[in-house]
């Protein structure tokens, strides 16, 4: 392997890690674009350290990156990528090394990650270092032009976020992942929708929402104890017949969030999965 270095990703500009990160994922299952403002909302709703998150270089050139966030003792790798031409040259494992020995310096007890089930070549840098499988994380789908189901007789209105949040963990059968957990939700509440079924005047499920596009993209859905999933469902359903015609998008549900169950009544399908993988450090 030729010699790489590591640097704390804080010794970059949001650009070259924006370009940088966009060149590691171009060829990527799920293609991501990023430019200097896009990275620095990434940063920021994710809580990213770059100060602990590590960039490889080889020959001064940046080839590899891998971001840490922390929140307590936790950690979570908002992703890792090498530049396509600098693969199988063990840079991969070489800066999930460094990010690790970064967070072993900075406290974190733990480091979650998710990664595509079929992305083989991550999976064994993973399983190399140590990472084990917590659970599978689905990718659900419902198009457009799928079946309509009418919604059931249920009180669904609109909510407004913070609101549908203020009730976030006692709605939550499951532990959420990283990227849906509490604080992500709660930053980008003003931007979110949100449906719900409200009884006693409390909130008894609700569903959050952003348009990305004509696209539907739900970032969370919970319901109180009793029949979860029955209520996810309720509301998703008003959520189709509100949004006609708009595919929904819901990415990693835990398989056994009552969500799950209620994406899988409606006629949604699974189009991808993650493996949520954790070490312990």
């Amino acid at each position: 392997m030729p010699h790489i270095t590591f640097q704390p990703a804080d010794q970059f500009s949001s650009e070259a890690l924006g370009a940088l990160f966009t060149r590691a994922y171009a060829d990527y299952d799920v293609p991501v674009q990023l430019d200097s403002a896009g990275f620095a909302s990434m940063v920021a709703l994710y809580d990213i350290d770059l100060r602990a998150s590590r960039v490889g270089l080889l020959r001064g050139e940046p080839i590899a990156l891998a971001l840490l966030a922390a929140r307590g003792r936790r950690g979570w790798i908002g992703g890792m990528g090498v530049a396509p031409e600098y693969r199988g040259e063990r840079a991969g494992r070489a800066v999930m090394k460094a990010v690790i020995d970064s967070a072993r310096r900075s406290g974190l007890q733990s480091i979650d990650l998710e990664v595509l089930t079929q992305n083989l070549p991550a999976i064994r840098i993973y399983d190399a270092l140590g990472f084990h499988r917590r659970r599978l994380l689905d990718i659900w789908r419902r198009d457009s032009d799928a079946t309509f189901p009418m919604p059931p007789h249920h009180d669904v209105r609109a909510l407004e976020a913070p609101a549908c949040l203020a009730a976030f963990d006692e709605m939550h059968a499951t532990t959420s992942p990283w990227q849906r957990d509490l604080p992500v939700l709660q930053r980008m509440a003003d931007g979110l929708h949100a449906l719900g079924i409200v009884e006693n005047d409390r909130v008894g499920a609700y569903v959050l929402y952003r348009m990305n596009g004509a696209r539907v993209g739900i970032v969370d859905a919970a319901a109180a104890p009793g029949s979860r999933a029955a209520a996810i469902e309720s509301v998703l359903r008003t959520l189709i017949r509100e949004r006609a015609g708009s595919p929904i998008r819901f990415s990693n549900v835990p398989q056994d969030d009552p969500a799950s169950t209620a994406m899988y009544r409606i006629g949604a399908e699974v189009e991808m999965q993650q493996h949520e993988m954790t070490v312990e450090l």
